[in-house]
């Protein structure tokens, strides 16, 4: 879970800036092909108030969504996650497109949580891989994350934190006047 509080120090040459913040270590794995992958993820977390949210989908295959709040886990069944996206941004660099604002709906029983993600800033990168397999680009962003995790009980929880998202899309390859 994104849930952590970072403190260390960025060197160059003979400059250096102290930083202090939040942080969060991305590792993720898992048995999906490459060959159509159009992933959705968003990260928060506010680790005073002991929150963090981590969410993805790969469409058409499967979703995830964890949310830890003051050291209790809660899980969201697969089946029991919608994600709608609302506005879309076309990018001029890449002229490929990422949903700008979105959001997930999710129940696990004891448990629901609404929330939406704004993208405030994208950064595209480039995974060029080796054909048959297409190549990918993955827009990177700082999203702002609101929305409220109510109990059965009644008891809400409300955020609005910045976090991190991302959009991996298919890029397209022009192949003798035609696009593959």
């Amino acid at each position: 879970m994104p849930s952590s509080q970072v403190r260390g120090s960025l060197t160059i040459g003979n400059k250096s800036l102290d930083i202090l913040g939040k942080g969060y270590h991305d590792h993720a794995w898992g048995r999906f092909g490459l060959s159509d992958l159009r992933m959705t993820t968003a990260w928060a977390a506010e680790p005073l108030d002991g929150f963090s949210l981590c969410f993805g989908e790969i469409t058409g295959e499967l979703a995830f969504l964890g949310v830890e709040k003051e050291g209790k886990s809660i899980v969201f069944p697969q089946n029991k996650i919608r994600l709608t996206e609302i506005g879309g941004h076309l990018d001029n660099e890449t002229t490929l497109g990422y949903p700008s604002i979105y959001r997930v709906e999710a129940e696990s029983g004891e448990h629901k949580l609404n929330f939406t993600v704004d993208v405030l800033r994208a950064e595209a990168t480039r995974l060029d891989f080796k054909p048959p397999e297409p190549s990918r680009t993955i827009f990177h962003q700082r999203s702002l994350l609101q929305g409220n995790l109510t109990s059965r009980s009644g008891e809400a929880y409300e955020f609005a934190e910045e976090g991190i998202s991302t959009f991996w899309v298919k890029r397209l390859i022009p192949s003798f006047g035609s696009i593959r």
